[in-house]
């Protein structure tokens, strides 16, 4: 495909975008669902093969020392980060409401299908069996697909079938699953992605982070037979102390 996009060494394998491709689930139709989750991860693969790109540059520039070629990726770094996180977070949303609405959906009541004679004695029939009977009922009516037995049984109040709230609810969720495959999918589908792009969010600055980088200091003692203390000292530092002397020359400027 014209838009794929070549392994990065540099980055983490998890934000590349065909990193999704293993959920569970996943076929043309909620191939389509998570595109935005696709397109959220090729923003985040290239923003972070730019950082790498801009830190290497800034550490070759000869006109650069080598603290303000740290402070260049990290000021290229914060300016891009913005707008990768509201693709994040854009995700996460849209995400969120459509698995609301799929979940209202999927746990919608039912209506019976049968005549009102018919689903009472259903009805009434499934009251009669024990827990485990009636566990068989049902699924045996969910095997052939008889939709007259399972709307007889889910399209009534819970008691009526000798249900109790929770395994109506449950049996009922089954149905309507069995009822609407597709919706099923989605729902499985987008649930797992919202939950791996909550990772690779986090990913994301832990990657970010990396390749910034930070500056080894070797702080050598007075005393010979001492080791040197080295710190790794990172951008925020170095911006603290170059705003302290901003402040300056304006004061005199």
């Amino acid at each position: 495909m014209a838009d794929e996009i070549q392994i990065d060494s540099r980055v983490s394998a998890s934000l590349h975008p065909e990193s999704l491709s293993a959920l569970d689930g996943l076929d043309d139709d909620t191939r389509a669902v998570i595109a935005p989750a696709v397109d959220t991860l090729r923003s985040a693969y290239g923003f972070i093969g730019g950082v790498h790109d801009v830190k290497a540059a800034a550490m070759a520039d000869p006109t650069l020392t080598k603290e303000a070629a740290l402070l260049k990726a990290d000021d290229h770094a914060k300016a891009k980060l913005a707008g990768v996180t509201r693709q994040f977070d854009g995700v996460h949303q849209n995400f969120s409401k459509a698995i609301a609405s799929l979940e209202a959906a999927l746990s919608a009541p039912v209506v019976a299908k049968a005549s009102q004679m018919i689903s009472g004695e259903v009805r009434a029939h499934a009251k009669s069996l024990s827990l485990e009977q009636r566990d068989k009922l049902l699924d045996a009516a969910m095997a052939r697909g008889d939709h007259d037995t399972l709307s007889s049984i889910l399209g009534g109040p819970h008691y009526l079938s000798g249900l109790t709230p929770e395994l109506h609810a449950i049996w009922l969720r089954k149905y309507n699953e069995v009822r609407d495959p597709v919706s099923a999918r989605r729902l499985r589908v987008l649930t797992q992605a919202r939950e791996e792009m909550m990772k690779r969010g986090q990913t994301l600055f832990a990657e970010m982070t990396k390749a910034i980088g930070t500056i080894e200091v070797r702080i050598k003692h007075k005393n010979p037979d001492r080791p040197d203390t080295i710190r790794f000292v990172g951008p925020d530092e170095y911006r603290a102390k170059r705003d302290a002397s901003a402040a300056i020359y304006a004061k005199h400027g």
